[in-house]
């Protein structure tokens, strides 16, 4: 049986509490560096942050994220320029939709049922499994396996790294879109941390986001599921007001602290969020 603090990555259990938010306490990994959050929650946290005004934002959002999948498709295009697409965590379908009309079969896993319906609704996909990815059954194999801003947030990401891999064809390639937790960032962390764990913890996301990746650490997941790493994409986009207004004042206040920390991330070279493709090379 696994130590609660036992990192998943590297199976040391030797780690540490860097920040305690009371119920949820912050760890991070004396061995390879990754931070997670322990406990983990006893239900399926997405089906709660993933709701219908969450829908809503990401419906009213489309114009960017259009923009950023534009600029995604021509990216995947260099490695796949054509096949079976499987995105997981589809949110509002928007990759979809473009994948689509790009010419590629589109599929999708989502745990939100108002999003599986709006994306069948509106987009004519079909081919969509609303629920759990570790639980998703299908006997088709893929040659893209998306992961857009959603890999942070479940209970198990390297049981998804790993799916990923079985699902794949040989050669096929994941992509993943994660924030970055890097030095930098949880330097504005640790001090948020000090003037008050409230902002810390909305500032990290916890418990929504339950693993808090690195590029380190994101590529090591990759390698130890069977990836090579091919590259690191640059997002380009200054997101502002990430979450909107609607969600509270406080979340305001952080998403204003937290582009202004992401403006001068771009200024040290650190990229945020992190985008990176691997290929499969082994299962």
């Amino acid at each position: 049986m696994q130590a609660m603090n036992s990192c998943e990555l590297c199976k040391n259990q030797d780690n540490s509490i860097i920040m305690d938010f009371g119920v949820f306490k912050l760890y991070k990994c004396s061995n390879c560096g990754l931070v997670f959050v322990r406990p983990k929650p006893e239900f399926d946290m997405t089906k709660d942050i993933y709701d219908t005004k969450y829908l809503d934002y990401l419906v009213s959002n489309s114009k960017a994220s259009d923009r950023f999948f534009d600029a995604m498709i021509n990216v995947i295009k260099a490695y796949k320029e054509k096949g079976k697409v499987l995105d997981v965590g589809f949110g509002a379908g928007h990759f979809l939709k473009k994948m689509k009309s790009a010419g590629y079969n589109v599929s999708g896993v989502e745990i939100s049922k108002s999003a599986c319906e709006y994306v069948r609704s509106h987009y004519g996909i079909d081919r969509l499994h609303c629920g759990n990815f570790v639980e998703f059954q299908t006997e088709d194999t893929f040659d893209v396996i998306t992961f857009w801003d959603s890999l942070q947030c479940v209970t198990s990401p390297f049981e998804f790294i790993g799916k990923a891999n079985k699902l794949l064809n040989k050669g096929g390639i994941i992509v993943i879109q994660v924030p970055n937790r890097g030095k930098l960032n949880f330097k504005y962390a640790r001090l948020l941390y000090k003037l008050s764990r409230q902002l810390a913890r909305v500032f990290l996301h916890v418990p929504a986001a339950l693993t808090l990746f690195d590029e380190a650490t994101l590529k090591r997941a990759l390698e130890v599921n069977g990836f090579e790493v091919k590259t690191l994409v640059e997002d380009k986009r200054f997101r502002r007001f990430r979450w909107s207004g609607k969600f509270g004042i406080k979340e305001l206040i952080i998403n204003i602290i937290e582009n202004t920390f992401t403006a001068l991330e771009k200024l040290k070279n650190e990229k945020h969020p992190l985008i990176i493709i691997g290929e499969k090379t082994k299962e």
